[in-house]
């Protein structure tokens, strides 16, 4: 088993998708740079939204540093460049790092610590979210087992951001994010990869995620497509919560999707009430029967 006393075999590669060209890549790219364990690359790869000069005048500030930027044209989605940086990674673990988020100095080096004492391929986290008005929220990380599933806690909307994740390179090279998926696709990859390998986590919160612009959810027949492929695997409690509660997003955003899914929703939002009711009714000696 690796420790940190074995550094060249705990060399990381940071992989950064950038989509947005308002959001300031260059704190994320500083954050990575700025790590108590140096990683070997840092690769961000650009979809057609981001302009060529942008990127280049982008780079040019990183000349002398381990940056390496990369153009993908027709990039549908942060998957397709996740998958293409973990494909170009040449160290034996990769980092996932989101443009518009950043990571405490010591978040690689104790990371890959916990992940190297516990022999796990795969290692989540808490994180500090950033929200509108100055609002910090903290929120800690916790072992999925106790949930029965990493789909059972992902949908209990437990910790684990995509920023968070550091995983041995042979493994998410096998696992490969889903690049058919605008949303839920941090909860599928999380999810399958913790059906063939092995996870674990840290307490300590070294990611910090923004949410300071305000959330419009989309996408939503990517997210009752993951749920439903997930049916088997949970609970029809919690599949029915969760099926409500995109629902209610899907309102809030005004997705079409909505006029497909209401009749469903109807339904299994009344069978939430009912079993609400019945819970407040029943003595517990009768529940427990």
């Amino acid at each position: 088993m690796a420790t940190l006393d074995d550094e060249p075999n705990l060399s990381v590669s940071v992989v950064i998708p950038w989509g947005t060209p308002a959001v300031a890549i260059t704190r994320a790219i500083g954050s990575a740079l700025s790590q108590d364990l140096r990683p070997q690359a840092v690769f961000v790869l650009a979809n057609n939204r981001v302009s060529h000069a942008l990127l280049t005048e982008t780079a040019q500030q990183y000349a002398n540093q381990p940056v390496r930027f990369l153009y993908v044209p027709g990039c549908r989605n942060a998957n397709v460049a996740r998958n293409l940086g973990t494909a170009l990674a040449k160290t034996p673990y990769v980092a996932y790092l989101d443009a518009d988020d950043w990571w405490c100095p010591a978040h690689l080096r104790s990371s890959l610590s916990i992940l190297a004492r516990d022999n796990a391929d795969l290692i989540y986290s808490g994180m500090t979210v950033h929200h509108p008005n100055a609002r910090i929220e903290q929120r800690v990380a916790g072992d999925w087992h106790p949930y029965g599933s990493m789909e059972a806690y992902c949908l209990n909307y437990q910790a684990a951001p995509t920023p968070s994740l550091l995983v041995r390179t042979d493994t998410a090279l096998d696992i490969m994010w889903d690049v058919s998926l605008c949303r839920h696709q941090d909860y599928d990859f999380k999810a399958r990869f913790a059906r063939s390998y092995k996870t674990t986590f840290k307490q300590d919160i070294t990611v910090h995620v923004d949410w300071e612009q305000p959330r419009r959810h989309r996408h939503h027949d990517d997210c009752f497509r993951v749920l439903k492929d997930w049916r088997p695997r949970i609970g029809q409690k919690l599949y029915q919560r969760h099926y409500v509660n995109l629902c209610r997003t899907a309102r809030r955003s005004r997705d079409p999707v909505l006029l497909r899914v209401a009749p469903m929703c109807i339904t299994y939002w009344f069978a939430i009430k009912l079993r609400g009711l019945r819970n407040k009714l029943l003595p517990p000696s009768r529940m427990q029967h």
